[in-house]
């Protein structure tokens, strides 16, 4: 027998909706943004679905912007650090260096630069980003010209002679 259903007065199925609050959704998303969380893991974090999410970023601009702008110094932290080993850094640290034998040996706190030389996989992955025209693995090539199919049978006769 089809028919009607008679309303149970529970939601149809999965988790029932999150209202969305505007007063506190943005800056707790942004906060969470700003620790590096991806997109997902801000989702779990507000206790909704990454489906939500998505759909607050598009109904609510002021959402979507506080992620944007949360994410953005997470970002440009990661840039510059890629960038540095790139080119390569200097780098200063300090170490413990024991001094002298036996019972007049004693512990000194060293300060020491040291030069981290450039990184060829962050060279790459720099040049393929930033000019992906002269640096990406894949080039176009175009042809011209028409090559038929009895011209290139001739070719492979000659060549197999």
């Amino acid at each position: 027998m089809t028919g009607k259903r008679k309303p149970t007065g529970k939601h149809p199925g999965g988790k029932p909706p999150i209202r969305y609050d505007p007063d506190r959704y943005p800056e707790f998303a942004r906060a969470l943004a700003i620790e590096g969380l991806t997109n997902q893991e801000i989702a779990d974090k507000l206790n909704i679905g990454i489906t939500t999410l998505k759909k607050w970023m598009k109904l609510y601009p002021e959402f979507a912007t506080s992620i944007k702008e949360g994410k953005a110094p997470a970002d440009a932290k990661v840039e510059m650090s890629l960038y540095k080993k790139a080119l390569g850094f200097e780098v200063t640290e300090k170490r413990a260096l024991v001094v002298g034998t036996g019972e007049y040996a004693h512990i000194e706190m060293v300060t020491e630069t040291r030069y981290v030389p450039p990184d060829n996989t962050s060279c790459i992955f720099w040049l393929k980003n930033r000019k992906p025209d002269k640096w990406r693995d894949k080039h176009d090539v175009e042809h011209s010209g028409v090559i038929s199919w009895a011209e290139l049978v001739k070719r492979a006769g000659d060549k197999s002679e």
